[in-house]
C-alpha cells in the first residue's frame, strides 16, 4: 500500500498551538498541499486555530513574517 492510499478518504487535521510547533506546523501543511491532501475538517488552537481559519500555508507563512 502506498501512503497515499491511506488518504483516499475523508480525514480530520487537529493542530496544536504554541510558537515553533505552531511553525512546525507550516511545513507538514505544504507538504498536504502539494500532494493534494486537504482535509475535510480541521481544528485547531492558537497557531492551528489561525491555519484552519485561513485554509492557506501560505497565507499563514506570510502572516507570521509580517509578525516578525
Amino acid at each position: 500500500m502506498q501512503p497515499r492510499e491511506i488518504f483516499d478518504f475523508p480525514f480530520t487535521l487537529a493542530l496544536g498551538g504554541g510558537g515553533a510547533r505552531g511553525l512546525a506546523h507550516i511545513g507538514v501543511l505544504k507538504a498536504l498541499e502539494r500532494e493534494g491532501m486537504f482535509p475535510s475538517l480541521l481544528a485547531g488552537s492558537s497557531m492551528g486555530a489561525m491555519y484552519s481559519q485561513l485554509h492557506d500555508s501560505s497565507r499563514v507563512e506570510e502572516l507570521i513574517k509580517e509578525l516578525l
